[in-house]
Protein backbone atom coordinates (compact mmCIF):
# COMPACT_ATOMS: atom_id res chain seq x y z
CA UNK A 1 0.00 0.00 0.00
CA UNK A 2 1.36 3.42 -1.31
CA UNK A 3 2.15 5.60 2.04
CA UNK A 4 0.02 8.79 1.93
CA UNK A 5 3.66 10.81 2.43
CA UNK A 6 5.06 9.53 -0.93
CA UNK A 7 1.13 11.04 -2.49
CA UNK A 8 1.79 14.09 -1.07
CA UNK A 9 5.16 14.32 -2.73
CA UNK A 10 4.70 12.97 -5.89
CA UNK A 11 1.57 15.99 -5.92
CA UNK A 12 4.42 18.40 -4.77
CA UNK A 13 6.33 17.67 -7.81
CA UNK A 14 3.36 17.98 -10.00
CA UNK A 15 2.73 21.47 -8.62
CA UNK A 16 6.15 22.57 -8.99
CA UNK A 17 6.70 21.57 -12.65
CA UNK A 18 3.00 23.76 -13.31
CA UNK A 19 4.78 26.36 -11.85
CA UNK A 20 7.97 26.10 -13.85
CA UNK A 21 5.85 25.92 -16.82
CA UNK A 22 3.42 28.81 -16.62
CA UNK A 23 7.04 31.00 -15.65
CA UNK A 24 8.11 29.92 -19.17
CA UNK A 25 5.12 30.94 -20.78
CA UNK A 26 5.48 34.62 -19.61
CA UNK A 27 8.80 34.48 -20.88
CA UNK A 28 8.25 34.38 -24.60
CA UNK A 29 5.14 35.19 -26.88
CA UNK A 30 2.95 32.32 -27.13
CA UNK A 31 2.77 31.15 -31.14
CA UNK A 32 0.07 31.83 -33.28
CA UNK A 33 -1.46 31.17 -36.88
CA UNK A 34 0.71 32.62 -39.50
CA UNK A 35 -2.42 32.83 -41.82
CA UNK A 36 -5.55 35.07 -41.45
CA UNK A 37 -9.00 32.98 -41.48
CA UNK A 38 -12.64 33.47 -41.03
CA UNK A 39 -15.21 31.17 -40.56
CA UNK A 40 -18.90 32.53 -41.39
CA UNK A 41 -22.40 31.37 -42.86
CA UNK A 42 -23.14 33.29 -45.97
CA UNK A 43 -27.16 33.91 -46.45
CA UNK A 44 -28.84 33.51 -50.30
CA UNK A 45 -31.56 33.55 -51.80
CA UNK A 46 -32.41 32.03 -54.83
CA UNK A 47 -33.53 34.27 -57.51
CA UNK A 48 -33.88 31.99 -60.10
CA UNK A 49 -35.99 27.77 -60.11
CA UNK A 50 -33.24 25.12 -60.48
CA UNK A 51 -33.67 21.84 -61.21
CA UNK A 52 -31.57 18.44 -61.69
CA UNK A 53 -29.59 17.31 -62.62
CA UNK A 54 -27.21 20.00 -62.49
CA UNK A 55 -29.04 22.70 -60.14
CA UNK A 56 -27.19 25.35 -58.80
CA UNK A 57 -23.05 24.15 -59.22
CA UNK A 58 -20.64 25.39 -56.62
CA UNK A 59 -17.20 25.14 -58.17
CA UNK A 60 -13.74 24.83 -57.00
CA UNK A 61 -12.60 27.43 -59.04
CA UNK A 62 -13.26 29.04 -62.36
CA UNK A 63 -12.24 31.16 -65.59
CA UNK A 64 -11.15 34.64 -63.98
CA UNK A 65 -14.22 36.45 -63.76
CA UNK A 66 -16.40 33.93 -62.76
CA UNK A 67 -18.09 33.87 -59.35
CA UNK A 68 -17.34 30.37 -56.94
CA UNK A 69 -17.64 30.14 -52.99
CA UNK A 70 -13.65 31.95 -52.73
CA UNK A 71 -14.92 35.68 -54.79
CA UNK A 72 -18.30 35.86 -51.66
CA UNK A 73 -16.13 38.23 -49.89
CA UNK A 74 -14.32 40.39 -52.37
CA UNK A 75 -12.88 44.51 -52.29
CA UNK A 76 -13.58 46.55 -55.29
CA UNK A 77 -9.71 47.24 -57.07
CA UNK A 78 -11.37 48.70 -60.19
CA UNK A 79 -14.18 49.94 -61.85
CA UNK A 80 -16.17 46.19 -62.87
CA UNK A 81 -13.42 44.51 -60.72
CA UNK A 82 -13.90 42.93 -57.71
CA UNK A 83 -10.93 40.90 -56.00
CA UNK A 84 -11.17 38.27 -53.44
CA UNK A 85 -9.92 39.04 -49.94
CA UNK A 86 -8.77 35.12 -49.20
CA UNK A 87 -6.86 33.10 -51.66
CA UNK A 88 -8.66 29.52 -50.57
CA UNK A 89 -11.75 28.51 -48.89
CA UNK A 90 -13.18 25.35 -47.56
CA UNK A 91 -17.47 24.13 -47.14
CA UNK A 92 -18.46 23.40 -43.77
CA UNK A 93 -22.24 22.96 -44.32
CA UNK A 94 -25.04 23.85 -46.34
CA UNK A 95 -28.82 25.00 -45.20
CA UNK A 96 -31.49 25.00 -47.26
CA UNK A 97 -35.18 26.29 -46.62
CA UNK A 98 -37.71 26.29 -49.50
CA UNK A 99 -40.32 28.78 -49.44
CA UNK A 100 -44.34 27.66 -48.26
CA UNK A 101 -46.04 25.71 -51.06
CA UNK A 102 -48.61 27.26 -52.88
CA UNK A 103 -52.36 25.74 -54.07
CA UNK A 104 -51.01 22.34 -51.92
CA UNK A 105 -48.46 21.94 -54.68
CA UNK A 106 -45.08 20.12 -53.07
CA UNK A 107 -41.33 21.82 -52.81
CA UNK A 108 -38.36 19.97 -52.84
CA UNK A 109 -35.18 21.32 -52.01
CA UNK A 110 -32.23 19.35 -52.42
CA UNK A 111 -27.95 19.65 -51.87
CA UNK A 112 -25.99 16.82 -54.31
CA UNK A 113 -22.12 16.64 -53.69
CA UNK A 114 -20.04 15.18 -55.81
CA UNK A 115 -17.47 12.50 -54.91
CA UNK A 116 -13.97 12.64 -54.83
CA UNK A 117 -12.35 12.54 -58.54
CA UNK A 118 -10.76 14.82 -60.92
CA UNK A 119 -13.95 15.00 -63.71
CA UNK A 120 -17.57 16.88 -62.28
CA UNK A 121 -19.49 14.34 -61.35
CA UNK A 122 -17.18 11.06 -61.04
CA UNK A 123 -16.80 9.14 -58.13
CA UNK A 124 -14.03 7.75 -57.44
CA UNK A 125 -12.37 7.88 -53.69
CA UNK A 126 -15.70 8.62 -52.08
CA UNK A 127 -19.61 8.12 -52.86
CA UNK A 128 -21.78 10.94 -53.95
CA UNK A 129 -24.65 12.28 -51.50
CA UNK A 130 -27.99 13.48 -52.29
CA UNK A 131 -29.96 14.57 -49.01
CA UNK A 132 -33.49 16.15 -49.95
CA UNK A 133 -36.90 17.20 -48.65
CA UNK A 134 -40.11 17.60 -49.85
CA UNK A 135 -43.29 19.64 -48.25
CA UNK A 136 -47.01 20.56 -49.06
CA UNK A 137 -48.57 22.92 -48.33
CA UNK A 138 -47.93 25.77 -46.01
CA UNK A 139 -47.64 24.47 -42.30
CA UNK A 140 -44.36 23.48 -42.88
CA UNK A 141 -41.11 24.37 -45.41
CA UNK A 142 -39.10 21.55 -47.10
CA UNK A 143 -35.44 21.78 -45.28
CA UNK A 144 -32.06 20.41 -45.30
CA UNK A 145 -29.51 20.42 -43.43
CA UNK A 146 -26.20 18.45 -44.65
CA UNK A 147 -22.44 18.33 -44.75
CA UNK A 148 -19.21 17.69 -47.41
CA UNK A 149 -19.23 13.55 -46.92
CA UNK A 150 -16.32 12.36 -45.41
CA UNK A 151 -13.15 12.81 -48.71
CA UNK A 152 -15.43 14.01 -50.90
CA UNK A 153 -14.47 17.17 -52.91
CA UNK A 154 -15.79 19.18 -50.96
CA UNK A 155 -14.31 17.91 -47.94
CA UNK A 156 -11.30 19.30 -48.53
CA UNK A 157 -9.54 23.24 -48.83
CA UNK A 158 -9.94 24.08 -52.17
CA UNK A 159 -7.82 27.25 -54.03
CA UNK A 160 -5.61 27.27 -57.20
CA UNK A 161 -5.78 26.95 -60.93
CA UNK A 162 -5.17 23.23 -60.23
CA UNK A 163 -9.01 22.12 -59.11
CA UNK A 164 -10.42 24.67 -61.71
CA UNK A 165 -13.56 23.06 -63.23
CA UNK A 166 -13.93 20.88 -60.31
CA UNK A 167 -17.63 20.59 -59.35
CA UNK A 168 -18.13 20.26 -55.33
CA UNK A 169 -21.98 20.36 -55.14
CA UNK A 170 -25.26 21.14 -56.67
CA UNK A 171 -28.08 23.05 -55.26
CA UNK A 172 -31.79 22.12 -56.49
CA UNK A 173 -34.59 24.60 -55.30
CA UNK A 174 -37.53 26.71 -56.39
CA UNK A 175 -36.96 30.79 -56.39
CA UNK A 176 -37.29 32.42 -52.87
CA UNK A 177 -35.24 29.50 -51.09
CA UNK A 178 -33.19 30.64 -48.83
CA UNK A 179 -29.69 29.01 -48.77
CA UNK A 180 -27.20 29.04 -46.14
CA UNK A 181 -23.49 28.19 -46.70
CA UNK A 182 -20.94 27.89 -43.83
CA UNK A 183 -17.66 28.64 -45.17
CA UNK A 184 -14.33 28.68 -43.91
CA UNK A 185 -11.92 31.02 -45.96
CA UNK A 186 -8.28 31.63 -45.46
CA UNK A 187 -5.87 33.92 -46.62
CA UNK A 188 -2.06 32.03 -46.24
CA UNK A 189 0.36 35.46 -45.98
CA UNK A 190 3.17 33.73 -48.55
CA UNK A 191 0.44 33.39 -50.92
CA UNK A 192 -1.10 35.95 -53.67
CA UNK A 193 -4.74 36.24 -54.25
CA UNK A 194 -6.09 33.61 -56.17
CA UNK A 195 -9.73 34.57 -57.67
CA UNK A 196 -10.60 38.06 -59.51
CA UNK A 197 -14.32 38.12 -59.95
CA UNK A 198 -14.83 41.18 -63.11
CA UNK A 199 -18.75 41.24 -63.27
CA UNK A 200 -19.42 43.79 -60.35
CA UNK A 201 -20.47 46.82 -61.80
CA UNK A 202 -21.38 50.21 -60.22
CA UNK A 203 -18.91 49.70 -57.62
CA UNK A 204 -17.04 51.82 -55.30
CA UNK A 205 -13.48 51.45 -55.48
CA UNK A 206 -12.10 50.53 -51.74
CA UNK A 207 -15.28 49.10 -50.68
CA UNK A 208 -15.65 45.20 -49.40
CA UNK A 209 -19.20 43.38 -51.05
CA UNK A 210 -21.11 40.06 -50.97
CA UNK A 211 -20.82 38.25 -54.55
CA UNK A 212 -22.95 35.41 -55.27
CA UNK A 213 -20.90 31.60 -54.82
CA UNK A 214 -22.26 30.28 -58.26
CA UNK A 215 -21.28 31.26 -61.87
CA UNK A 216 -24.73 31.59 -63.17
CA UNK A 217 -25.44 34.31 -60.05
CA UNK A 218 -28.89 32.39 -58.75
CA UNK A 219 -27.98 32.85 -55.81
CA UNK A 220 -28.10 36.40 -54.50
CA UNK A 221 -26.45 37.23 -51.07
CA UNK A 222 -27.92 38.90 -48.13
CA UNK A 223 -27.56 40.49 -44.74
CA UNK A 224 -24.74 42.83 -46.63
CA UNK A 225 -23.59 45.24 -48.97
CA UNK A 226 -24.63 42.78 -52.08
CA UNK A 227 -23.20 43.46 -55.61
CA UNK A 228 -23.83 40.91 -57.97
Amino acid sequence: MRSSKGQRSRKSSKNVVSVIDREREREAPPPIPGDMMITKTFRFIATLASTGPTGIALFASAAAGTATPLTVVGLQTAANTNTAIFNSFKIKRIRVWGPPAADLMPVTVQVNWDGSSATAGVSQNAASKSVTDTSVGSSRVAHVDSKPPKDSNASFWQGGANIAGTRLCYIVCPVGAIVDIHLSLRQDFDASIEQVYTSVAAGTVGEIYLGPPDALHLLRPLGGVANV
